[in-house]
């Protein structure tokens, strides 16, 4: 009894091979991921790009309640652990007075560094004023850096004990730190946290009026917050390596002269770290009779790189000429347009607030073509073709001039003392010896006209003592003889 297939089987049948088409079918090309913030700062090596950050921490006996200090600790750590080797840090203690527990490269140990900080705090004070000073005159000592970052942590208010510089909240010595500040030479981003308590941290303003003041909604938070400078510090040291190649151009280098049917043109970056891209090209001219195409592109070009741009032109110059040679000068002016941007661009404005605007320059160009519209090439094979047929003719006429004879050559001594003889004219020259003739001597003998049309006769040189100036020339007719040297020749035909 035959089996039945069923429904099952008869669907994988036709959708098994569908399936396998569509899986094995080639993948498109993915477009190619923009590149994320992280690989911009590595490429433009922002790490090595130092900067000071100066961080001032309330020591006070306050920061102790709740475990407050010991998470501080903690989140500072982390903190430290996110600079650069190369960047530089000065730690400031705020109670009583201020003091610089640490000054130094961060490196690369951070538990080094967050073991500078005074095990509990113990303050009985807290001078905000005194701790911003120290600040101040950290980054007075660092004008070679030019970029900083100045974070103040606190739980309480300006707080400064008897005999302080900054008894209140302002006043005189709080305008001369401010006018102190404003005449630093580094990019400063300020960041005030206010960990709890009284908003005491806005003093930081009074200083460093950008300064942004925060309070963590909860201690757990501290370490996100940290980040926030060091972000702020990492975006201002790409802005400042980028500097002018947010404007850099890209140059457009013609070649010395133009010429059909094609070009080369270079597109040269001058930007320092920015990579570029250009595309949608396109060859402007007002000229008549002149047309330009040039790749769309996109090209994509690296900080200082170069590519070639091949230009295809034609040159409507007008017909041939019938003269050998005759140039047409044509001028021309052509103008190279396109879209000139960064792959980094998108990622720079979002994340960095900076706009990348890179441009064209040299794209002008103008010139006079020279077109050979002669006909000398013809000139010059119809020359030949005469030359041919002249040589050809001359040829021709030497040819008739001295033909072939066919026949027989009979040769017979007159005086009866030699035997004489008979050889076959085959060939245009034929030598005359003893061995073949039976008589003594040398000569030839060959055929020639007189003329075009002229009868052929045989023209005999015959020296009967086989030197050449005892040689006598002859011409035999045909069926006819000339007698020689005591030898009678006879041409037989």
């Amino acid at each position: 009894m035959t089996r039945r297939p069923s429904a099952a089987r008869m669907a994988a049948a036709v959708l098994l091979p569908l399936l396998l088409a569509v899986g094995l079918a080639p993948a498109k090309p993915a477009a190619a991921e923009p590149p994320t913030l992280d690989e911009i700062y590595r490429q433009l090596g922002v790490d090595d790009v130092s900067a000071s950050y100066v961080v001032l921490i309330d020591t006070s006996l306050s920061m102790k309640a709740g475990n407050l200090y010991a998470e501080v600790r903690n989140s500072l750590r982390q903190f430290f652990a996110a600079l650069a080797p190369g960047d530089t840090l000065t730690l400031v203690s705020m109670a009583e007075d201020a003091r610089v527990i640490w000054e130094g490269a961060v490196g690369t140990s951070p538990d080094d560094i967050a073991a500078k900080l005074p095990p509990e705090p113990t303050g009985t004070y807290t001078d905000l004023g005194a701790g911003i000073a120290a600040a101040v005159n950290a980054l007075e000592a660092r004008r070679d850096q030019p970029i900083a970052s100045v974070v103040l942590l606190t739980d309480g208010q300006h707080d400064p004990p008897p005999g302080s510089a900054f008894p209140f909240t302002e006043g005189f010595a709080w305008q001369q730190l401010a006018q102190r500040a404003v005449r630093l030479e580094q990019l400063v981003t300020p960041l005030a946290i206010q960990l709890r308590g009284v908003n005491g941290a806005t003093a930081l303003k009074r200083v460093f009026p950008s300064a942004q003041v925060v309070k963590p909604h909860a201690i757990d938070q501290l370490t996100a917050r940290l980040a926030e400078p060091k972000e702020t510090v990492k975006a201002a040291k790409a802005r400042s390596i980028l500097g002018d190649d947010l404007r850099s151009s890209v140059v457009v280098e013609w070649p010395a002269t133009l010429d059909s049917p094609s070009a080369t043109v270079r597109l040269r970056s001058t930007s320092r770290h920015l990579p570029v891209e250009v595309s949608d090209l396109v060859v402007h001219t007002d000229s008549a009779g002149v047309q330009v195409t040039v790749p769309p592109g996109p090209f994509i070009l690296a900080p200082g790189a170069s590519t070639a741009v091949v230009l295809t032109i034609a040159w409507d110059a007008r017909p041939m000429s019938w003269r050998p040679i005759e140039t047409v000068r044509r001028p021309y002016q052509l103008r190279l347009s396109g879209k000139v941007g960064s792959p980094w661009a998108p990622v720079l404005a979002a994340q960095v607030g900076v706009t990348a605007e890179p441009s064209l320059a040299g794209t002008d160009v103008s010139g006079t073509v020279l077109e050979q519209r002669g006909s000398s090439t013809w000139w010059l094979a119809t020359a030949g073709l005469l030359v041919a047929l002249l040589l050809l003719g001359m040829r021709l006429r030497w040819v008739r001039l001295h033909p072939v004879p066919s026949g027989t050559l009979v040769a017979t001594p007159l005086d009866d003392t030699q035997s004489g003889g008979s050889i076959p004219l085959r060939s245009r020259r034929v030598a005359i010896l003893a061995s073949s003739l039976g008589i003594s001597g040398t000569g030839s003998v060959s055929g020639r006209r007189r003329g075009i049309r002229s009868e052929q006769v045989l023209s005999i040189a015959y020296s009967k003592d086989g030197t050449g100036t005892g040689r006598a020339v002859g011409d035999c007719p045909a069926g006819g003889s000339v007698d020689m040297q005591g030898v009678r020749f006879e041409w037989r035909r």
